[in-house]
């Protein structure tokens, strides 16, 4: 399982530059390392989109 943002073509040519915290349940079913927040940007250098999970914290 795991978390992963949906964006349209047309929010990724407006070049955004946004980090976003991951909405946590209150408890998680199994341990694992889970993301507390995904990056979306344009490297204008490289031509090039990243989205990104990161921030994982380990749920015991």
């Amino acid at each position: 399982m795991f978390v992963e943002p949906m964006v349209s073509l047309a929010f990724l040519q407006s070049l955004p530059e946004i980090t976003s915290p991951v909405r946590k349940p209150q408890r998680y079913s199994y341990p694992a390392w889970y993301p507390a927040a995904y990056r979306i940007g344009f490297d204008a250098g490289k031509n090039e989109y990243t989205i990104a999970l990161h921030a994982l914290e380990r749920y015991d």
